[in-house]
Parts: C-alpha cells; structure tokens; sequence
C-alpha cells in the first residue's frame, strides 16, 4: 500500500471517531426537538377538538386518539381539584403528583400536565373549556372520549 493512500484512512478513521464522539449528543438534541414537536403537535389538536367539541351541543361526544412519542404522558386534572387519583389498575393512568405540582396547577389553572418522558419533572398547559370530571394520565396512542357538558369539556379514556 502507498505510503499516501495509509495516512489517508488513518486521517478518515480519526474523523470518524470525532464525529461520532462529539456527534451523539448534537443527532440526540436533532431527536429530542422532534419529540417535542410531536408533543406540541397533540396538545394543539387536543386544543382544537375540545373547542370544536365546546361549540356543539350538550352531551356531543368526540372521540381523540393521541399521537405523541413512546414514554410521554398527557395527564388531565381538574385545576380546581389536582390531587392524586390512584384508583386505576393500569399504572400508567394514574395520576399522582408531587405537592409542587399541584400547587402550580392550582396557581396557574392548568388542565393538562404533561411529561415529555419518564423522569421529567412535567409541563403544565391550559386548555380551554376542559375539566376533566376525573384526574387521570394517558400515553401515546391513548383513545379519548370529549363530552360537551354545557359549561365545560369532560374527557374520559374510552
């Protein structure tokens, strides 16, 4: 082998092993942005379909299937009433907050926390027209059922 065509594939292997290095956490960060889009991306249908559900008549059910990645939560609470409902044999529908949690959402009047993955502490959202007649989580691909109460939106997982 050439002298020149040697110093070439250890100069390739060394850019190799940089980018891959110094490369993860940038194609992590590419991975994480779209995560969360995808998030964004349900809360905002979420938000539609509790309006358009608001504006037809007491007692229209619209069915929802969220779409959002593997390892979120969207939790629904009652603002008014946030506290820990345990009573679900399904371990990924209940719903139970730290005190801190709680107190923000009674704060800030939100109706849905939501946790973009396993151990993240959450995110608190404001949905119009939504209280949940009970606290409970849903993960991705999760069927929803939106009641048009007359004064408010309730959700139940279907």
């Amino acid at each position: 082998m050439d002298v020149g065509m040697v110093f070439a594939i250890i100069f390739t292997a060394i850019v190799i092993v940089l980018v891959l290095t110094l490369g993860v956490d940038q194609i992590r960060d590419l991975l994480g942005i779209g995560r969360l889009a995808q998030i964004n991306g349900a809360i905002k249908e979420l938000r539609g379909v509790v309006d358009l559900t608001y504006t037809l008549s007491e007692g229209t059910v619209k069915p929802l299937t969220l779409r959002f990645p593997s390892g979120a939560r969207f939790c629904f609470v009652d603002s008014e009433s946030p506290e820990a409902d345990l009573d679900y044999a399904d371990r990924a529908s209940r719903w139970d907050p730290d005190d801190f949690v709680v107190d923000e959402i009674r704060r800030k009047g939100y109706s849905l926390w939501v946790y973009s993955e396993a151990k993240d502490p959450g995110e608190g959202y404001a949905v119009d027209y939504l209280k949940p007649g009970r606290n409970f989580c849903a993960p991705g691909g999760s069927g929803l059922l939106l009641i048009n109460r007359g004064l408010y939106v309730d959700v139940v997982g279907s």
